[in-house]
């Protein structure tokens, strides 16, 4: 692997993002005070491929306050192809990788499919090309999870952790952390740095493609130990087939025997179907016969009753006579009454709708007089709330105040607590200062107490005794003038920490504050839009609702509504007392002309019976 690019932002001493450019140089050394960020660089490698850093994962976020998460992008050269690794850590939440490959248009290798020839191709050893902006696209290697993006780069690089600190990558202070692993940890991370355990892979596919094999082979050897036991049965088989087929030419001629008495039998039944058939045709004949003798005795019974009635009708001619006619008279009278009721039955069709519509008029008054009423009833009843609104919304300004309050204090505890730590921040870099200055005074005692010469190491001067013990006795006043002021600050560095503690325990029991003010301000919106709302609407009930109320009850009350209508009706209840319309006389004239409906055919049968007389 071949570092070609590092961005930092956010991780470790690094507040803003810095970018790394390993082709402008073949060789470089790292150097600097302690905390300027060294070993940091080193640190942004190895959490960028593998994420694992100094300290827990979660302390890799720069300390200040505004920075809200770390990220790392690595851009390196492995094997002929440009990969590019982004692992970014949001403050609170989960870490998020991304893995991708530069598509230039040249081969590329998938790295889950290739062989051993792929893997021991090198780099060249000339130092990787320069990458061109915009040559190529970033083509995503990532998977669906962290944890199997970060094993698809373990497997792209062939190395984990463990291994990338021991052999290729060493840890401050932990060079020899390779030496101190035992025989087996050794024999493991080189493994897999030669790449060493594709022989297992190999060996694996070996023993499945043997097992298959060995399955064939006992799946063929059982099919020919099958083919030769058919193979002994043959003679066997052939001696039960000569009896099979001397069986079969006996069963033929019985079969043809039992053929020919079965056609015998068919043709004896088709006999006795046909005499069957004659039999049912001379009796359907006999039965036609039969029935023709009883009508004609039915007539003949009928002709003489015939004549018996005949003879009675005759001896009753003038009953029947003055019954006739006295049923025609009934009749007319009838059509009378049928036609005055079909004028009747006219004028009431002509009611009817007149009817309805009055019915209608008084049903949507009526309604509307209900609806009414209950809208009075509503508005009375909201009206009653009005006061309990006023006190809901009095409670909830005074709670409404109170949360203002909190919000404020939350803001000046918060700009206290900001000034604290700028303050801590301002100390520890002046006490980084004053530590290094007490080190460079210490150092410079030091050398002026074991200096054996006649010049002054410090200043040039002779060195004297009274210059030496002067010089001592001003670094030494200089060096405790800086320690108490180191110390001082550091008791101050300690006071803020825990005023910050303080202010930040405030700050979580106010941290609900804005929440309660947005809330209570909405509940005030909500109640007074509610009371004002009421109020119009009693307005309005008072102008327009109440008036309308008393007009409809008036109308109900008077019955004045649907006037054409009722004009109407009134002009048609008219014409219908003029007609005279009695349907009791009506109903009695059709039960007397139904009584002697039955006069009308004894009369024509008694002209049949004088003309036949």
């Amino acid at each position: 692997m071949i570092p070609l690019h590092l961005r930092i932002s956010g991780f470790l001493s690094y507040r803003d993002p810095v970018e790394l450019d390993f082709n402008a140089f073949d060789l470089a050394c790292i150097s600097g005070q302690n905390g300027a960020g060294k070993s940091s660089l080193l640190d942004a490698i190895t959490w960028s491929l593998f994420g694992e850093a100094r300290g827990k994962s979660s302390d890799v976020i720069n300390l200040h306050a505004d920075v809200k998460a770390a990220e790392v992008i690595l851009t390196f050269k492995h094997e002929e192809n440009t990969y590019r690794v982004q692992r970014s850590l949001p403050r609170g939440k989960s870490t998020v990788l991304e893995f991708q490959i530069l598509d230039d248009g040249r081969r590329t290798i998938d790295h889950k499919t290739q062989t051993v020839d792929d893997r021991q191709q090198t780099d060249d050893g000339h130092g990787p090309q320069s990458m061109v902006k915009g040559q190529g696209t970033w083509r995503p290697l990532t998977e669906k999870t962290t944890r199997d993006t970060q094993a698809r780069i373990e497997q792209t690089l062939r190395l984990d952790y463990e291994t990338f600190v021991n052999a290729s990558f060493f840890l401050q202070g932990k060079a020899d952390q390779f030496t101190q692993q035992n025989a087996s940890k050794r024999k493991e991370v080189l493994s897999n740095i030669l790449g060493l355990e594709i022989w297992d892979e190999f060996k694996n596919r070996t023993a499945e493609r043997r097992k298959e094999i060995e399955s064939e082979v006992e799946t063929i050897d059982g099919r020919v130990a099958e083919i030769d036991a058919e193979l002994a049965e043959e003679e066997a088989r052939k001696s039960r087939l000569g009896e099979l087929q001397s069986s079969l030419k006996q069963l033929s001629a019985a079969r043809e025997a039992q053929e020919s008495v079965m056609q015998n039998l068919k043709r004896n039944a088709a006999l006795v179907e046909e005499q069957r058939k004659m039999t049912s045709t001379l009796a359907a004949g006999l039965e036609r016969s039969r029935t023709a003798l009883v009508a004609l005795e039915s007539r003949l019974a009928e002709k003489e009753s015939d004549r018996a009635s005949y003879a009675d009708l005759v001896s009753r001619a003038k009953e029947i006579e003055a019954e006739y006619k006295a049923w025609q008279k009934a009749r007319r009278e009838l059509e009378n009454w049928e036609k005055t009721a079909a004028e009747f039955h006219d004028h009431q069709k002509e009611r009817a709708p007149l009817q309805e519509k009055i019915a209608v008029e008084k049903v949507k008054l009526e309604e509307e007089r209900r609806s009414l009423a209950a809208e009075e009833e509503e508005i009375g009843n909201q009206l009653s709330v009005n006061s309990e609104l006023k006190g809901g919304i009095e409670k909830t300004e005074k709670l409404l105040s109170e949360a203002e309050a909190k919000v404020n204090e939350r803001g000046r505890v918060e700009t206290e607590r900001n000034a604290g730590r700028e303050r801590q921040a301002a100390l520890k870099v002046e006490n980084d200062a004053l530590k290094a200055e007490m080190n460079t005074l210490k150092e410079r005692i030091e050398t002026l107490k074991s200096a054996d010469g006649a010049t002054c190491p410090l200043c040039g001067q002779e060195l004297s005794k009274e210059h030496r013990k002067s010089t001592l006795k001003q670094l030494e006043d200089d060096g405790k003038q800086k320690g108490d002021l180191f110390r001082a600050n550091q008791k101050e560095s300690a006071d803020l920490a825990q005023q910050i503690t303080n202010y930040e325990l405030q700050i979580t029991k106010l941290a609900s504050a804005e929440n309660e003010r947005v809330k209570y301000a909405s509940e005030i919106s909500q109640l007074t839009e509610r009371m004002e709302r009421l109020q119009s609407l009693a307005k309005d009930w008072e102008s327009t609702g109440r008036k309308r109320l008393k007009e409809v009850e008036k109308v109900l009350e008077s019955g004045k509504f649907a006037a054409d209508e009722q004009k109407q009706l009134a002009k048609l209840d008219k014409e219908l007392a003029k007609l005279g319309y009695d349907a009791s006389a009506h109903d009695e004239a059709r039960g007397k002309e139904r009584e002697l409906r039955e006069v009308e055919n004894e009369y024509h049968k008694l002209d049949s019976a004088k003309e036949v007389s």
